[in-house]
């Protein structure tokens, strides 16, 4: 249970920071790989799409796994199972996060790598 305003605090902002990491970690990964050598193929997809789509998909799991601890560890309300709204509206600030992540990661997973 959650009871410090520091701690609630530090779960209102994760989700975002989760994102701005997610977000620097895809676009320099896709710089790096092009620097070095984009154009080589694995599996058939050039390993410049490789980098950014596997920073990608560990930091949407990181925030399903963000909103996984957020709903079981704010107490729940009165007797109908609903959160709190501290935990609602925390579970709400990172599933916002988690949208975002989406968003900002699929341009760079659509445009052709290295051009």
């Amino acid at each position: 249970m959650m009871r410090a305003p520091f701690t609630a605090l530090l779960v209102l902002v994760s989700g975002y920071v989760l994102w701005s990491f997610a977000f620097v970690a895809m676009y320099a990964g896709h710089a790096l790989s092009c620097t070095a050598d984009g154009t080589r193929m694995m599996f058939g997809v050039a390993v410049a799409t490789w980098t950014p789509a596997l920073a990608y998909v560990v930091h949407f799991l990181a925030h399903i796994g963000l909103i996984a601890w957020i709903w079981r560890s704010f107490p729940r309300g009165d007797g109908a199972g609903g959160l709190l709204w501290r935990g609602a509206f925390a579970l709400a600030v990172t599933a916002a996060a988690a949208a975002a992540t989406l968003v900002t990661g699929l341009p760079i997973l659509l445009v052709s790598p290295c051009r």
